[in-house]
């Protein structure tokens, strides 16, 4: 929810249709940030391609595009 932020829930969710629901707490910790990164910096697009997961288990984003609205680079 663009106003209201992210539930833990739909978080778990999300890490269960991704196929890793083990790593909830990394998909969470991972989404809050990218969320946190798109509001605060008003940006245009954040995007993570491709996800990883490791051997070890950690969830990583292996690569990222990042723009930022014209209008806000000022801030």
């Amino acid at each position: 929810m663009p106003l209201s932020g992210l539930e833990d829930a739909d978080l778990v969710r999300a890490a269960g249709e991704l196929g890793i629901p083990e790593q909830a707490d990394q998909v969470i910790t991972m989404f809050r940030n990218i969320y946190e990164c798109f509001m605060k910096k008003d940006c245009d697009m954040v995007e993570i391609n491709p996800l990883v997961l490791t051997k070890e288990g950690k969830v990583l984003a292996a690569d990222s595009k990042i723009t930022v609205d014209s209008n806000a680079t000022f801030r």
